[in-house]
């Protein structure tokens, strides 16, 4: 009885453990198939490419998506000393700190 218990353990941790890894295998054989084959649940591509890396070497012809970016990292610094003058980023009611 107590083997039947060890086997039962180890089939479970290994289906959770392939039910984890697969989006991650699945994620990485994505970036190997062109756009048409993306929505398919096979790990291995039909056609392999690697036009999915491509893109990262080259900037972005449209700089917008970096000018919104330096505006939200500009705002979130100037919130910075207000966060940390109520106790940081936790939950429930801030407590204010008078020095």
């Amino acid at each position: 009885m107590r083997t039947f218990k060890k086997i039962l353990g180890y089939v479970i941790l290994t289906a959770a453990a392939l039910t984890f890894i697969y989006p991650f295998l699945w994620m990485i054989s994505a970036s190997f198939k062109p756009e048409s084959e993306i929505g398919s649940l096979s790990l291995i591509p039909k056609n392999f490419t690697l036009a999915g890396y491509g893109g990262g070497v080259y900037p972005d012809p449209n700089p917008q998506g970096l000018v919104q970016l330096g505006i939200c990292l500009g705002y979130i610094d100037r919130l910075r000393p207000h966060i940390q003058l109520h106790g940081g980023l936790r939950s429930g009611p801030a407590q204010v700190y008078r020095t």
